[in-house]
């Protein structure tokens, strides 16, 4: 990764340029060379590579990257163009400067046989067009209209597409209903927005109306919406159930679906035995979790489930398996014991989970019994 070209000689450049040249046989290429750093590398942009099909590469999009990019456009099966920094945080996105894309789209070049972009969503209408694409990870930045280049995928080879990917710096129904109506075979679909700081309640539509948009993708398994700077949570059980309600609600319309994040209270939940359960994996999930006791969540209808999942996924005694508190507590201690000696990154993960499982198991099974005669 080079940042700065002042940091850089002439000498260095030349070898690096020699160094590519020489490589013929690469197929795989990542080049992290931010800003002015490219038009250093006059050979390079001449540079062919016969067996060149994965790409990465950062920067400004000069003449010199261009010309490269599309000396290479026919055998490419992966692009991923990061305009960005990668070490500036996600937060820089709305005051990063636009994209300076090249005058004419065949400046890019032509893409046949790609299957995959990653990167900046301004490219899209440069390497979407002619291609096979079927999976799209992208991110917009500012206040460029996100419909406006995902409108590209009308006059293109929609329905190859399987799986997009979004990060935005605000919310736009209007590329939801775009994207619905123009890769009608998606199968998976996510959505990541980072909202400023002061950004209001989430009011900003209702599971009806997202699920209107949705049922014109049939075949969607996965559907993920996440919104960054919002306080996610439940902050009573019934939110909790309207969750549920919602779930229940568009796994009918969506027969399809088996994985669902649901952006009101930010739990991704996965279809098991025709049950929506919480995800054990997701750190969210389990925090929306954590913060209620579970004697409050005894009527949920997946907390059983659950709990069977979170003592599997780390490994800890099932509170509806042993029925006897001492026989559980003794079983939770053991299993804690030996835990803790094996991998000690995951030690809090494991401590959050244990204390739900003993407490659930307490709610299950009532106070301790007093003995004394």
């Amino acid at each position: 990764m080079i940042t700065d070209a002042r940091l850089c000689t002439s000498a260095f450049f030349r070898v690096v340029d020699n160094a590519l040249i020489s490589a013929k046989g690469i197929e795989n290429l990542e080049l992290g060379m931010m800003e002015e750093c490219m038009q250093h590398l006059d050979a390079l942009s001449a540079a062919h590579f016969p067996r060149l099909r994965f790409l990465r590469v950062s920067g400004a999009m000069g003449e010199n990257l261009a010309r490269f990019i599309r000396n290479h456009s026919g055998n490419l099966l992966y692009l991923n163009y990061m305009h960005l920094n990668p070490r500036l945080p996600l937060e820089s996105l709305s005051s990063h400067p636009n994209l300076s894309l090249p005058a004419v789209p065949e400046d890019l070049g032509v893409f046949p046989e790609l299957m995959g972009y990653d990167g900046d969503g301004q490219l899209l209408p440069l390497v979407v067009p002619g291609s096979h694409i079927d999976s799209i990870d992208v991110y917009f930045m500012g206040e460029v209209a996100v419909k406006q280049y995902i409108s590209t995928l009308h006059t293109t080879h929609a329905p190859w597409i399987r799986c997009i990917s979004l990060l935005t710096v605000d919310w736009c129904p209007e590329a939801l209903a775009s994207i619905a109506q123009q890769a009608p075979s998606l199968t998976q679909l996510q959505w990541k927005c980072i909202l400023p700081d002061d950004h209001e309640a989430l009011d900003w539509t209702s599971s009806e109306e997202i699920l209107c948009v949705l049922l014109q993708l049939p075949d969607l398994e996965e559907f993920h919406m996440k919104f960054e700077s919002v306080p996610f949570g439940a902050e009573s059980v019934e939110e909790f159930m309207q969750d549920c309600e919602i779930l229940e609600q568009w796994s009918k319309a969506l027969p399809n679906l088996t994985q669902l994040q649901l952006p009101w209270i930010g739990m991704t939940y996965r279809l098991q035995k025709r049950k929506w359960i919480p995800v054990c994996s997701d750190d969210n999930t389990l925090s929306c979790i954590f913060d209620h006791d579970p004697d409050e969540l005894l009527d949920l209808p997946w907390l059983e489930a659950f709990a069977h999942d979170l003592a599997k996924w780390f490994r800890l005694p099932d509170p509806y398996h042993l029925q006897l508190r001492d026989d559980f507590l003794k079983e939770m201690q053991r299993v804690l014991d030996e835990l803790m000696g094996k991998d000690p990154t995951k030690w809090t993960e494991i401590h959050y989970a244990s204390l739900f499982l003993s407490r659930l198991h307490r709610a299950l099974t009532g106070p301790p019994q007093d003995t004394d005669q």
